[in-house]
């Protein structure tokens, strides 16, 4: 499933019950990720949370939980000649 906005990612990295209390399922289907992240990460601003979320990112974990997370770390890895993380 293609991600159309990063904030999916962002998402998919924030604990399962979190998610629940703020009503949100399925994150990679969702056209608002931004919007559905402002539930949880209140006041959320690209330009000001995006860095530091992405700091918190469990790659591994995300790697599980996003194909699309999993295909630009594949295609990122193929690129660079390194040697992508097994398939899932």
């Amino acid at each position: 499933m293609v991600v159309r906005e990063y904030e999916t990612w962002l998402l998919l990295n924030q604990p399962d019950n979190a998610l629940r209390r703020a009503g949100i399922v399925a994150p990679e289907r969702l056209r608002d990720a931004r919007g559905a992240l402002q539930r949880i990460v209140k006041g959320y601003l690209s330009t000001v949370h995006m860095l530091p979320q992405t700091r918190l990112i469990d790659i591994g974990s995300l790697l599980k939980k996003s194909g699309s997370f999993e295909k630009l770390v594949r295609t990122v890895a193929q690129t660079c000649g390194a040697s992508p993380p097994p398939h899932r």
